[in-house]
This record gives structure tokens, sequence and C-alpha cells, in this order.
């Protein structure tokens, strides 16, 4: 390899860690944001801290019968409906720190992983 070319693959690697380091801090600030479409991590957070408290048959009753300290939401009369290993991921985020904050920086975490994985896989940026 010539000169120019170890010049032009730093150059791009340098790029390609600045734009990592820019989208980080992004989805960091976004991670502080409250959701302004979905209270659906709110819900997976309070399942969480159920399940944890009561078990996994909590998961079975609405979350409008288990308390009536939440407030009136679209999903309050459903049973937890989603699959048991997103109850238990959340049963998980809830028992290291229950906070929207950390829920979301969790999921990035785990969307980072997986952009790593694919890249890994196919052997490309």
């Amino acid at each position: 390899m010539n000169e120019a070319d170890e010049r032009r693959q730093r150059l791009l690697r340098f790029a390609f860690v600045a734009a990592a380091f820019a989208v980080a801090a992004v989805r960091l600030r976004q991670c502080a944001e409250l959701p302004a479409n979905s209270a659906d991590l709110v819900r997976h957070l309070l399942y969480g801290l159920l399940v944890m408290d009561q078990g996994m048959g909590v998961a079975a009753a609405p979350l409008g019968t288990l308390s009536d300290a939440w407030p009136p939401t679209p999903w309050i009369g459903i049973p937890y409906n989603y699959p048991v290993v997103a109850l238990g991921f959340f049963t998980g985020v809830a028992a290291l720190a229950p906070t929207m904050f950390f829920a979301k920086l969790t999921l990035t975490a785990v969307e980072a992983t997986n952009a790593v994985l694919v890249a890994k896989v196919t052997e490309e940026r």
C-alpha cells in the first residue's frame, strides 16, 4: 500500500470514529428526553417493578387492576402482551435503575451492539 492509500485509510477511519462519537452524543441527549409519542416504556418499567415485587404472575393482570395510582392510559386495561423475554429484560433494567433514562440508554446499548454484530457478520461498516 502506498502512502496515499494509507493516508486515505486513516482519514476514513477518523471520519468513522468522529461520526460514531457524534451519533453517540445525539443518542445520549435523546435518552435524557421523555418519549413524545409512546408511554410503552413506562408500561414495561412498571411491569418490571411489579414482577420483582410480586412475581411473574402479575403480567397476566392489567395494570389498572393492580393499582389506582396510575393515570388512565390507552393500555391500562390490557395485560402484558409482549414476549416473556421482553418482560425479563425490563425486569432486569428496573432492578438496576427504574428510570426512563437508564431504560433508553440500555436500549441504545443493545442497538449499538446489534450494529457491531451486523458489521462483523457482513464484514462492512
